[in-house]
């Protein structure tokens, strides 16, 4: 459902996570910051929650369900969303990792 309202919303995810960095930084710096600053946005969980219900999503949503939604975007693990998590989560649809698989590359690759 995020995936389609982020589409529809914005026209791709990539751009739709451009768009939300930079109502983030608009709203803490008072501008949208530079290109480069949004693609290396992180989001908190409650930028995250503030970003999408500024574009229209989740209004009205409980506490618990922002939770799960933020926990399931934040698919490395780190307590932050960056552009690559949501690409992640949303259209290569791959799992959050589970605790300390970030660090273990042998998630990604096997040994020869």
């Amino acid at each position: 459902a995020l995936k389609a309202f982020l589409e529809e919303t914005c026209g791709t995810v990539a751009n739709s996570f451009d768009v939300m960095a930079g109502l983030s930084l608009k709203a803490s710096l008072g501008g949208s910051g530079t290109p480069q600053d949004r693609l290396r946005y992180l989001f908190r969980e409650e930028d995250f929650r503030l970003a999408l219900m500024g574009l229209g999503y989740g209004v009205g949503g409980k506490d618990a369900w922002w939770k799960a939604l933020f926990e399931a975007i934040d698919v490395d693990g780190d307590g932050g969303v960056s552009i690559q998590d949501m690409y992640d989560a949303l259209v290569l649809a791959l799992p959050p990792m589970q605790d300390g698989a970030q660090d273990d590359p042998q998630v990604f690759f096997t040994n020869p």
